[in-house]
């Protein structure tokens, strides 16, 4: 992902998070989280770009499973910002339906530890 689509990506989920708006799904009070179809911006990106730049990215490790965007089925899209000064900077050991699991970092790496 480029800086600017990290940069918009964060910029609209910022927006929602500062209006109350919350989906809960760690449970974890360290955590703020959205989902992407309440952001429609994010969601348009996602939908034409993101899944082929994923699917590329999935397909690359998990070769038996992805061969390319049309082998992905999106189940649910969070956007989870963790707080730095927290010692719960992840989400919680959980079984859920998924196949495989993507985690994508929205900051570049010299701007967090972990």
């Amino acid at each position: 992902l480029t800086k600017g689509e990290c940069g918009m990506l964060i910029e609209e989920a910022s927006v929602l998070l500062a209006s109350g708006e919350q989906y809960v799904y760690t449970l974890v009070n360290s955590v703020r989280e959205v989902v992407v179809h309440h952001l429609p911006g994010t969601l348009g990106w996602f939908n034409s770009k993101g899944v082929p730049h994923l699917a590329g990215a999935a397909a690359e490790y998990f070769l038996d499973v992805v061969n390319g965007p049309g082998d992905l089925w999106v189940y649910n899209v969070l956007m989870i910002h963790y707080k730095a000064t927290s010692s719960k900077t992840h989400a919680p050991l959980h079984r859920d339906s998924s196949l495989i699991t993507l985690v994508v970092p929205l900051l570049e790496r010299a701007e967090y530890e972990g």
